[in-house]
This record gives C-alpha cells, structure tokens and sequence, in this order.
C-alpha cells in the first residue's frame, strides 16, 4: 500500500492510493477500500471517505503489479479553516478486516468543516 502523486482539480485535492501484489501469486481485488485520513497515533480525522462512482469488475493483479483507487477531498486551501496535519490514511482493502497504512507527510484536512467530505471510487480506477 502506497500513495501516488496528489494533484488538484477544480478545488479537490486527489490522491491516488496504490495497491501492489507482493505476493508470488496472482491475487484480485473488487470494490471499495475503507479510506479514512489518520494523524499522530492513528487517530482518525474527520469522517471516513463515502463511496462514490460505480463498482468495477474484478481486478486480477499478478505478482508485483498494481491498480488504485482514488481518494478525494475538498483542497483544505479552499475552506475556511485551520488545515490540520495528517501523518496518512488508514486503507482497509476491499472485502478485508485488518486495516493497511499508507504514509503521506504532505497531507493535511479539515476534520471540523461539515463540507469536507472525502470520497473514494472503487480499486482499479485511474486519475
């Protein structure tokens, strides 16, 4: 589990959540991952990303290779707030229980601002 290059559009900041097979088989993935942004000791801030787009098919992944999923959130830039920051987001891929960790030092949000609603789309979308 990794991050990709962030970027910004239309007042969004987008961030590309990475999956890769580290395995020695081929293993798939379908669905949505639970996204949340977490801050010093894991605390979580604001609320967990909404699913949004429509649910792709099953992604197979060989050994080694990657699909993602996209994370959204308003570009805290553009809000009336103190941006806090955040040490990462908390990913639980799709269909699992036990929660990955994806660290991205650059990342900051607005945990108090009712519009700041985060999404994410399904595994196997691109930017």
């Amino acid at each position: 589990m990794s991050v990709g290059q962030s970027q910004g559009a239309a007042g969004s900041l987008i961030v590309p959540l990475v999956f890769q097979n580290t395995g020695g088989t081929t293993c798939s993935l379908q669905g949505y991952p639970g996204v949340s942004i977490v801050g010093t000791g894991g605390a979580q801030l604001g609320p967990a990303a909404a699913q949004t787009g429509q649910a792709t098919p099953l992604v197979t992944l060989p050994a080694g290779q990657t699909t993602m999923a996209i994370f959204r959130q308003a570009n805290p830039g553009n809000l009336n707030c103190t941006p806090v920051s955040a040490t990462g987001f908390r990913v639980y891929p799709p269909n699992q229980t036990a929660a990955l960790f994806a660290a991205d030092s650059s990342l900051t949000t607005c945990p108090d601002v009712p519009q700041e609603s985060p999404q994410i789309s399904p595994v196997g979308t691109t930017p």
